[in-house]
């Protein structure tokens, strides 16, 4: 939490007090930017105050970030406070509106909540700056990865420490702790460093002058590779069709991945509307770059039309049971089933079908182009990366096969 001085035109509020919830929050205006010549644009501010609490107002920017504020007087000198509470929605009505009341009894008792905040919050340990800044994290995918990070390896491995504290060795020591799993020891390695970073862009607030993660190397990871062998395939293949019957809404969901390439989500989040049958097609899968079209192969698509006769008349392939509205995020159950009795092993997931897609396809063609494409990797070079060790087989089988034609003495 922070504070900046209240600017007078705020005085003047009246005609823009509301009662705050939610709702009205949601459809509260964002103002535009103000040409001016010869100069940069205006940034221009609506604010909406609470006519329940006095005091409590959220700010809407021009980028559309709506943040919470609650202005009041110093009982002492009268001093003009406007003491920032966090950003919608992560903080909604009623949490700002408890925090509003618990501001203005500090205020009715002699208190300074700025003053007060500043003396105890540079001496704040690992953890409550952690959870401070969790609080300002954007709702975005990586949102919930984070979180899980801070709260589940980085708050109880240094989370007692006090921010102004940590050095490089503490990092380091976090990063240890985990290097059983070198690639979840650089996420955390990664999200402490930007931690830290941001702790460091706030130094007024935090203390923090240097970032301690900075310096600290990750491990070396191998790309992951997964291809099943033909034995392991084929106890695969049988499970799969001994399920047909009580489970074949999961199998088919198996089955595709492994014909498709496609990551997990990327089938649990398709419509039907996604599939061009005439011109056998999967669209709109959602992608870094933008969304791609993949082409469908006389497997993949035999196993939507089977797949069509039980979920074609809801709105995904792999509508949820319990809201057909909604689609489908796990088959965990049945995928540890599948690894149990194929022998697969606890460690291979789901998005390594994607991997075994990918192998195949290149021991079978070798055109890595044709690979690269299909698995819409970013370049070609990045599909080599990841396929080094598949590529130099099939190029080595590719020279012996070729050997009979070649050979003169």
């Amino acid at each position: 939490m922070g504070v900046c001085h209240m600017n007078k035109k705020l005085n003047s509020y009246k005609a823009n007090k509301v009662a705050l919830t939610n709702t009205v929050i949601d459809k509260m205006a964002t103002p535009v930017l103000t040409p001016r010549p010869n100069k940069r644009p205006r940034a221009n501010i609506n604010i909406l105050w609470d006519t329940s609490i006095a005091g409590l107002h959220i700010r809407n920017s021009a980028t559309g970030n709506k943040s919470w504020f609650y202005f009041y007087k110093t009982t002492i000198n009268q001093h003009q406070r406007n003491y920032y509470i966090g950003k919608y929605p992560q903080i909604l009505t009623k949490k700002a509106k408890a925090e509003a009341k618990r501001l203005a009894g500090e205020v009715a008792s002699g208190g300074d909540p700025h003053i007060d905040r500043r003396s105890e919050i540079k001496q704040g340990t690992v953890t409550d700056w952690s959870e401070y800044y969790i609080k300002l994290l954007p709702m975005k995918k990586s949102r919930k990865q984070e979180v899980d990070i801070h709260r589940k390896y980085i708050q109880p491995t240094i989370g007692k420490l006090k921010i102004t504290g940590v050095d490089p060795s503490d990092i380091e020591e976090l990063k240890i702790k985990y290097e059983a799993t070198p690639s979840q020891s650089n996420h955390i390695k990664i999200y402490a460093h930007k931690f830290f970073a941001w702790c460091v862009k706030n130094t007024r607030k935090t203390g923090v002058i240097t970032n301690p993660a900075a310096g600290i190397k990750l491990y070396p990871v191998k790309p992951r590779q997964f291809s099943m062998t033909d034995s392991v395939l084929v106890k695969v293949s049988e499970f799969l069709k001994s399920k047909l019957v009580s489970h074949p809404i999961e199998v088919f969901f198996v089955s595709l991945l492994t014909a498709t390439g496609c990551r997990p989500n990327e089938l649990f989040s398709r419509p039907w509307t996604d599939i061009e049958w005439e011109n056998t097609q999967m669209f709109n899968i959602p992608t870094k770059t933008g969304a791609m079209t993949i082409e469908l192969g006389p497997t993949a698509m035999n196993i939507l039309k089977q797949l069509h006769l039980y979920t074609g008349d809801t709105l995904w392939l792999f509508p949820s049971p319990r809201d057909i509205l909604n689609h489908r995020k796990s088959f965990r159950m049945f995928w540890d089933d599948l690894r149990m009795a194929t022998g697969l092993g606890p460690l291979v997931q789901l998005r390594d079908l994607r991997h075994h897609f990918a192998t195949r396809m290149l021991q079978n063609t070798g055109d890595i182009a044709t690979v690269s494409a299909l698995m819409n990797h970013k370049s070609i070079a990045t599909t080599a990366k990841h396929y080094a060790q598949v590529l130099q087989s099939t190029k080595v089988k590719a020279l012996q096969s070729n050997s009979k034609g070649t050979q003169l003495l």
